[in-house]
């Protein structure tokens, strides 16, 4: 049985390097990984005007940020070309089938960990999942102004989940 951990994107700029946001990201899974190297890691993120208008997916910046940080080759599933998060989940589907995936570990932001969370158990309700929030370095201000960002767009992903598992039904 093959166990996860699952990264989710965040924005690079024009050249790819990883916003604030995504490297603490990337840095809070090099801390998961130590303490789990027999998992398997999964990078999301694809293309999309607010977080990547390079000719490489996001996940591409990722991966080759956490093999400088020491995480092997041999340790990458295939990317998740996802544009938000709810892809993130939905367009992991056959990636956490194909491998059997029964355990994984969740890295995102402190400030998206319950939206991911939401997203994540409803479309995988087998997979036993523990979440690990990578600490936003910001002022106040801005952690508010996420976290209020959140809160709203949760009501929105309510319903696409209620779309999303009637269709797969």
């Amino acid at each position: 049985m093959t166990k996860v951990i699952i990264i989710l994107g965040s924005p690079n700029d024009e050249q790819g390097r990883l916003s604030d946001i995504a490297a603490s990201r990337c840095e809070q899974a090099v801390m998961v990984f130590n303490k789990n190297s027999d998992h398997k890691v999964l990078c999301t993120g694809g293309f999309g005007e607010h977080f990547n208008k390079t000719q490489l997916p996001h996940a591409h910046y990722v991966k080759n940020y956490l093999i400088k940080r020491g995480i092997l080759e041999a340790a990458f599933l295939e990317f998740t070309l996802s544009g938000f998060t709810f892809e993130d989940a939905s367009l992991s589907t056959s990636i956490l089938e194909q491998n059997h995936i029964k355990d994984a570990i969740l890295v995102t932001s402190d400030f998206h960990i319950n939206r991911a969370k939401l997203i994540f158990t409803s479309i995988f309700p087998k997979i036993n999942f523990t979440f690990s929030a990578a600490k936003t370095n910001c002022d106040n201000a801005e952690f508010q102004r996420l976290t209020a960002h959140e809160f709203k767009v949760i009501e929105r992903e309510k319903l696409n989940l209620k779309k999303y598992l009637e269709h797969a039904l």
